[in-house]
């Protein structure tokens, strides 16, 4: 977690990728249900690069906004490739279905100390 002000809460990592991924609307809207769920708030959820300008508020320069997308880019590219290459080999066992809310839910309690609140 990186801050809650004005409910947003903005969840901060240093991988371009994840935060990319975090920052998709499916998943936000997965985040946002679960914390609804767990904690009874409606926070809308932002995601951010550890460390990145936008966290802070200031304004990013061109060349430095550039070259953290391409960043991002070829880590993307990277993943992308190394599943490739996993898929390509054939001996790779079948990946186990993910309970998407779950995964949401052990995220929050991993990263955010959440717990349940009985009500």
């Amino acid at each position: 977690m990186h801050g809650l002000a004005n409910g947003v809460l903005t969840l901060s990592t240093s991988s371009p990728a994840l935060a990319r991924r975090l920052g998709d609307d499916l998943n936000k809207d997965v985040i946002r249900e679960a914390l609804n769920e767990l904690l009874g708030v409606r926070w809308r959820v932002e995601a951010v690069v550890e460390g990145a300008a936008a966290a802070t508020g200031q304004a990013v320069p061109p060349a430095q906004a550039q070259e953290a997308a391409r960043a991002a880019e070829a880590a993307e590219a990277r993943e992308l490739m190394a599943e490739r290459a996993a898929d390509a080999a054939g001996d790779r066992e079948p990946e186990p279905v993910v309970d998407q809310e779950q995964a949401a839910l052990q995220l929050l309690k991993a990263q955010l100390g959440a717990q349940p609140v009985d009500g």
